[in-house]
């Protein structure tokens, strides 16, 4: 068993080792190869690329054969890669073997879908998917037509998904998936988002998770602006406080610092932040949102590292101005410059100042890591 496992993975182009091993164990002896058709635990991870070349996926009745062999456990890991629209030969096989898997969906733990086509051979019906409780979607686009199309299937969840992750190219639709399609997140615990898109759908499913959510991962690309008016969330929004929430990691753009003005975590403890400042003519982003947020709305926060990647890194200093961050085992901005403004902040800084700790960057010897961490390096 160890072995096999020692072999899974979640990179498609890697799927097929797992198979490998499997069938040259099988040719030790007659004894060895009973044992594992017999061990249903050898085979409830249903692991298929379909993009692979013809000798690395399976026919479909090797898939039924493979699902036989669990005899019914419940807790099957289904992990599929889909094929490109283009490649006719690989989409029929595609969906022979997902006829072959819809029917076992109410067998399911976790739902790995990989596809570069889009949505429309997921599930359509998870009703019954109780026992499913990790599900990741990664898609290159996932538009409105998506959206309408994996819609009711994520509609039909019946609340029992503790792990999402979701990772796509485009995510304007986004905010669709609590608008058209409520869906039930009562259990959810870990939220990874890679996407590009609209922040006020993140605010929309953070909404939704605030009692039951304990980490998120969040990777936002794009919208970003010059514009001195612009912002990514739409007006009055109401703060949005979190009960259990320990752990934050956030990728976004200056334009999205906004954010924190809505954000209240009375449980976080680590929070790993990096914002891509872009160039603009006025100083139409500032820091004070996320300085706020430090000090005045997530008081079990311990550890606190940003990275500011173009930033006008004379507002930075303000961040040493608040006696309330002495109580932070760790605090720590990269890739700083040491300018005056930065240094007299440092020196100002008396309630901190027997702390800092400057560390020159391996990879950038002209920027700092700037803070300290509580092994007191």
């Amino acid at each position: 068993m160890n072995i096999v496992t020692t072999y899974d993975s979640y990179d498609p182009s890697r799927f097929y080792l797992r198979y490998k091993i499997i069938s040259e164990l099988r040719l030790v002896s007659r004894y060895w190869n009973h044992v594992i058709v017999s061990s249903p635990r050898l085979w409830q991870r249903i692991a298929i690329d379909v993009l692979s070349t013809s000798s690395r996926f399976p026919p479909a009745y090797v898939v039924r054969m493979w699902i036989d062999r669990t005899c019914g456990i419940r807790d099957l890991e289904i992990l599929i890669s889909m094929p490109r629209k283009s490649s006719i030969v690989y989409s029929a096989h595609a969906k022979a073997i997902m006829n072959v898997l819809k029917p076992e969906m109410h067998r399911s733990r976790e739902l790995w879908y990989f596809s570069e086509a889009g949505l429309l051979d997921f599930p359509q019906n998870l009703s019954k998917a109780y026992n499913l409780t990790k599900l990741s979607i990664s898609a290159g686009i996932i538009d409105e037509d998506a959206i309408r199309t994996i819609g009711p299937a994520l509609h039909s969840l019946p609340g029992v998904i503790r792990d999402l992750d979701i990772e796509t190219l485009d995510f304007d639709g986004l905010f669709l998936f609590g608008k058209c399609y409520p869906m039930r997140w009562d259990h959810l615990e870990r939220l990874t988002l890679r996407y590009e898109g609209w922040m006020q759908g993140i605010l929309n499913i953070l909404s939704d998770v605030r009692t039951s959510l304990i980490s998120a991962d969040i990777h936002a690309e794009g919208q970003w602006s010059c514009s001195f008016q612009y912002h990514t969330l739409v007006p009055y929004i109401q703060t949005i406080s979190f009960a259990a929430i320990r752990y934050l990691i956030l990728w976004i753009y200056d334009a999205n610092v906004d954010l924190f003005e809505h954000l209240e975590m009375g449980s976080l403890e680590v929070i790993e932040l990096t914002v891509n400042w872009r160039p603009i003519p006025e100083r139409a982003r500032n820091i004070a949102p996320l300085v706020n947020f430090i000090v005045s709305r997530s008081p079990s926060l311990q550890t606190c590292t940003m990275k500011f990647n173009g930033s006008p890194f004379d507002w930075s200093a303000m961040a040493f101005c608040h006696p309330e961050v002495m109580r932070l085992q760790t605090y720590l901005f990269y890739n700083i410059e040491l300018e005056n403004v930065m240094r007299y902040a440092i020196i100002g800084s008396r309630n901190v100042f027997t702390r800092i700790r400057l560390i020159h960057e391996d990879d950038n010897p002209s920027c700092l890591t700037i803070g300290w961490h509580e092994n007191g390096n």
